[in-house]
């Protein structure tokens, strides 16, 4: 089962309408939520590693200034 709201947003992602998404075989729909799903969990690796890499350099910078 997939909350609506991910379904909703999915359908966007693969560049869909309401109309064109609700046609779609479920095993279609089955296939863009989960692309979708791999795309938002690669966003927030890469969030989080940029939020460690500035957190790493505001703590060397700070070592230097000692």
């Amino acid at each position: 089962m997939v909350p609506l709201f991910e379904e909703h947003e999915a359908l966007i992602y693969a560049n869909y309408n309401y109309r064109e998404w609700k046609k779609l075989p479920w095993w279609e729909k089955a296939m863009h939520v989960a692309q979708y799903r791999c795309h938002r969990l690669v966003n927030l690796h890469s969030e989080d590693a940029v939020g460690d890499r500035m957190e790493s350099d505001r703590r060397r910078a700070e070592m230097k200034g000692k």
